[in-house]
């Protein structure tokens, strides 16, 4: 087994080589990119440079969510946390689990544990847990188990997403939570 000064020194070594061969391929231009290097200006040394575009220059342009408006349902029912989200950052959420419904948007998510994610969600003005409700019942129908209970702060619909998520939402006026929770084992 070689010792530890023997593998720092090996992986340093390893690190130099990429290293090289990366600043090498920068300066090629071509390796990295696919583009054939441009020719240095000649001309006087005070004449400044054009400066390149980001697509000239291979730096990502902005994104959807950087250029997105935060929803205004959003701002309304969660000032705190109003941002632009995207449903890809439900991680914790089961693939099988249904779109948003059209009076709804996801606002913000957030992990209770390692295994248990929230997201939240505002609707339109006036729509109560009755829409939203019927919009999950009817959507999971087939993919997954549906009940209603009540709780101390009042009705949900529970239920399970085969292979191994629980879930629950709680949809007071104007908004609402769904929790996933990735805990078990349940037959399709």
């Amino acid at each position: 087994m070689p010792s530890s000064r023997n593998r720092r020194s090996r992986l340093a070594l390893t690190a130099a080589i990429v290293l090289t061969a990366c600043l090498g391929g920068c300066a090629a231009g071509s390796l990295t990119t696919g583009r054939t290097p441009e020719p240095v200006p000649t001309g006087s040394v005070d004449t400044p440079a054009p400066t390149p575009s980001p697509t000239e220059t291979g730096l990502p342009t902005a994104t959807r969510s950087q250029d997105a408006a935060v929803d205004p349902r959003c701002v309304r029912e969660f000032p705190q946390h109003a941002r632009v989200i995207t449903e890809a950052e439900l991680e914790g959420r089961p693939d099988l689990w249904p779109a948003v419904p059209d009076f709804a948007v996801l606002c913000w998510t957030e992990w209770e544990n390692e295994y248990t994610q929230v997201g939240w969600y505002a609707t339109d003005s006036g729509v109560g847990s009755a829409a939203v409700y019927r919009h999950y019942e009817h959507a999971l129908l087939g993919i997954g188990v549906t009940g209603r209970a009540s709780t101390d702060e009042g009705e949900i619909l529970t239920g399970t997403v085969p292979p191994q998520h629980s879930f629950w939402v709680l949809a007071p006026r104007d908004h609402y939570r769904v929790t996933w929770s990735f805990d078990g084992e349940y037959a399709d």
